[in-house]
């Protein structure tokens, strides 16, 4: 179902964060965190009891029992001390650039 819209992600250029954040987006969790936060906008389940917070938790050990995967990224970052204010930035204007491409045929209707 999603599985042509994860390959797109993962196949962005996602070279503003390594500007953001000063390291290889590779190199750390960035890239996971950004493919998981636009699947979370694209309308996969995210619910705190959803298949993505239960990948975070299994995978990434982010657990935040009650928090959608998308807001548990982000007060894990925060709990490390990164400031999540380019990740949002970033994040916004990459599901601004993905939608205007038309990825209807992709997308599970809700």
């Amino acid at each position: 179902m999603f599985g042509k819209i994860i390959l797109s992600l993962y196949s962005l250029d996602h070279s503003a964060l390594d500007e953001a954040y000063g390291v290889k987006s590779e190199e750390m969790f960035f890239r996971d965190s950004v493919v998981t936060m636009l699947l979370c906008r694209l309308g996969e389940n995210c619910d705190s009891s959803g298949i993505l917070s239960e990948q975070l938790c299994w995978q990434s050990a982010i657990c935040k029992p009650n928090v959608n995967a998308y807001e548990a990224i982000l007060a894990n970052m925060r709990e490390r001390g990164i400031n999540t204010d380019a990740l949002n930035d970033y994040v916004n204007a990459t599901y601004a650039r993905f939608v205007a491409r038309d990825v209807s045929l992709f997308v599970r209707k809700k």
